[in-house]
């Protein structure tokens, strides 16, 4: 049998004209228009989404909790859970045509210059079940919107040619999804009188640290998900752990083999008079193979077993989608990323477990540059990740997120119990009570005397509210202290760039 190599020298002696027309005529040109048309299909969703986006009000509401809140993280686990109710993946038409997507919230903590608050921005239209959820949970809590403590800062931040300086990045886990991270369950020290070392200290202590002229922003862009691709890479991880081999899932392609194949065996075994395969198999003298185990279970060490248990845990609660990010921004002269940020990154840290999961900066975002062109490198990371923080872009707008189940997320954010310690913590100043059963009615009694004296409710002392705002509820104002070196319980304005 001889080969014919003379192609090749012929496409060799070809000139380049001519080796692209040979390459479209032989099918490269449905390479050609599958590029073009899964390029406008890309740039077509990138729209829709876009205008989708833009067409959705949000509000900013800030959560107060009582001074000494009794209620651990389960109840935030329980409000998430409440938020879920939202998942909604809309029809076909919805979301390739217009650009619809699952609702996304933003789970803030920030520090104003060591003035902390609680925040939550949600989707105008989910107002009420956000408040619904937070009051069912902490029935003495206050809620009220407030203006965007971001909107004056300018997309195009340039530090080279401002007083401040910024420091951000964009925290992922280090091994797949499927492993949770250390939980609030674990938290809980029996040995000791105060069993729960909240987890919120350390955050609140690192955030407490910032001072004048330094502000530090923690955020979650969170979004429902039915986590059924979650689910499916939940079980392949916890199949590659144990040693299960996958249920081989036959592609459409496979079934006319299979038909030739058995057409093919029939016709083999028919002249033997019924003398199969497994009938010539049964002379050999060689033992039969035995069967392997389907998984390693058994064999598992505690440690891994302790893994795997964490694993399914973690599967069977209410999935979200997740964008972990923090920013850091303070005047030049005194910018410190070693004392807040390394202090942030430790609280954080507390979070993760070697065998399991946990949090890093992600390299691609953090604002850190080497090599060529260092300071462009630098500058348009801090450029990109205060867009992405004051758009609080999720995971569909940069690259895949990953999912974290409400437990997770509680443990991450959480209104702190009365044992944790945070002075400049924004907290309600009273429980709130019904009104005594025996109080006359309006009907009853009319006080004349009365109208046109009630005043306008007193603005929260933390953050300016709009002008249009509606919602402000019960919330009391501050006594200022007298000391001058105190600082003072009205916070600073937002800072210029």
């Amino acid at each position: 049998m001889t080969i014919d190599l003379t192609f090749i020298g012929d496409l060799l002696a070809m000139s380049l004209p001519e080796l692209a027309w040979l390459f479209f005529v032989y099918g490269g040109w449905l390479v050609i228009l599958t590029f073009i048309v899964g390029f406008i299909w890309i740039h077509h969703l990138i729209k829709v989404r876009r205008e989708y986006e833009s067409s959705i009000k949000y509000v900013l509401l800030a959560i107060d909790v009582p001074k000494l809140n009794e209620q651990g993280p389960k109840a935030v686990e329980q409000i998430f859970a409440h938020l879920a109710g939202v998942e909604d993946e809309g029809s076909w038409k919805d979301r390739y045509l217009r650009g619809y997507h699952q609702p996304r919230f933003s789970l803030e903590i920030i520090s104003l210059e060591g003035y902390i608050q609680f925040l939550i921005r949600t989707p105008e239209d989910y107002r009420d079940l956000v408040e619904a959820a937070i009051y069912a949970q902490y029935s003495d809590a206050e809620i009220t919107e407030v203006e965007d403590y971001i909107q004056y800062l300018p997309d195009d931040f340039d530090s080279n040619n401002s007083n401040y300086d910024l420091w951000g990045t964009e925290f992922i886990l280090y091994n797949e999804d499927a492993y949770p991270i250390r939980t609030y369950p674990e938290f809980e020290d029996k040995t000791s009188e105060d069993q729960f070392k909240d987890s919120m200290a350390a955050l609140l202590e690192s955030l407490g640290k910032v001072g004048r002229g330094e502000q530090l922003w923690v955020q979650w862009v969170v979004s429902t998900t039915d986590g059924k691709d979650w689910q499916d890479r939940g079980r392949r991880s916890i199949n590659k752990l144990i040693g299960a081999k996958p249920k081989a899932k036959n592609a459409w392609y496979m079934w006319p083999l299979s038909l030739i194949g058995d057409v093919g065996r029939t016709a083999v075994e028919i002249p033997y008079a019924g003398l199969t395969f497994e009938t010539f198999g049964q002379f050999e003298n060689s033992p039969q193979k035995k069967e392997d185990s389907p998984n390693k279970l058994q064999y598992l060490t505690p440690g891994e077993k302790h893994v795997l248990e964490a694993m399914q845990h973690k599967l069977s609660k209410i999935p979200f989608k997740v964008k972990f990010r923090v920013v850091y921004l303070a005047e030049k002269d005194i910018f410190s990323k070693a004392r807040v940020i390394g202090s942030l990154v430790g609280a954080i840290k507390q979070f993760n477990t070697l065998d399991m999961n946990g949090f890093k900066p992600d390299s691609k975002k953090k604002t850190s540059a080497k090599g060529f062109r260092k300071e462009k490198k630098l500058e348009k990371k801090k450029k990109n990740i205060l867009k992405y923080y004051k758009k609080r872009k999720a995971w569909m707008d940069t690259e895949k997120g990953y999912v974290l189940n409400i437990e997770e997320l509680a443990t991450l954010f959480h209104f702190p119990m009365k044992g944790v310690k945070a002075p400049l913590l924004k907290t309600t100043e009273m429980r709130r009570a019904e009104a005594p059963f025996s109080l006359p009615t309006q009907a009853e009694v009319d006080l004349p005397e009365l109208q046109g004296v009630i005043k306008e409710e007193a603005m929260p002392a933390f953050l300016p509210i709009s002008e249009s705002s509606t919602a402000v509820k019960d919330k009391p104002t501050s006594d200022q202290p007298t000391d001058e070196k105190e600082k003072s319980d009205v916070p600073p304005a937002n800072l210029p760039i």
